[in-house]
């Protein structure tokens, strides 16, 4: 859970480098923060919705593989802006699914004696790794730029996301069952 969400977290702080690179006036960077809210926002309210209809295995493919696809398409689209705008959603939308069927499915499985302690870990845990990696994701982008660092942190969580969707593809196939099937 912490991986994944730091998978969407840093591109939380590296969107505006990206849209400054791609030439995108500063005036825009509202209108686009607010668009990808909205990208949030929406894929939270139906994530309930996608996962009946689409199962657990496949939201979980979504959740583990869209954040390195979206980083990859970003970095690889960097001089057609707008394309990698658009690949941003993809990004926003996975971390709406994420904050949703991820925590949903955390505390159904925690006791209501461990649920505080498991989700205060968590949360210790995610912004402890990002007190490290986000410092040396900020000096990559220095050094470089942001479309090498998203093309750099899409191979990295490709490769994470693989990883985890077979972790968890496993104990889907081994009768852990959606907390949200009917």
């Amino acid at each position: 859970m912490t991986v994944l969400a730091l998978a969407t977290f840093y591109a939380v702080w590296m969107y505006q480098d990206y849209w400054a690179e791609g030439g995108i006036a500063l005036l825009h960077f509202g209108y686009l923060w607010a668009a990808y809210n909205v990208a949030v926002a929406l894929s939270s309210h139906y994530a309930v919705d996608i996962e009946r209809r689409f199962g657990l295995t496949v939201v979980t493919a979504i959740m583990c593989l869209a954040p390195g696809i979206s980083y990859l398409g970003m970095g690889l689209a960097a001089e057609i802006i707008w394309l990698g705008v658009a690949l941003g959603f993809i990004m926003q939308s996975s971390r709406g699914l994420q904050m949703v069927i991820l925590r949903n499915a955390f505390n159904r499985v925690l006791g209501s004696e461990l649920r505080a302690t498991a989700n205060s870990i968590s949360s210790f845990l995610f912004r402890g790794v990002f007190i490290f990696t986000g410092p040396a994701v900020g000096y990559a982008i220095d050094a470089w730029s942001s479309a090498t660092v998203f093309v750099m942190l899409g191979l990295l969580f490709l490769l994470v996301g693989v990883w985890q969707f077979k972790g968890l593809a496993s104990l889907i196939s081994r009768g852990i069952q959606s907390p949200n099937q009917r």
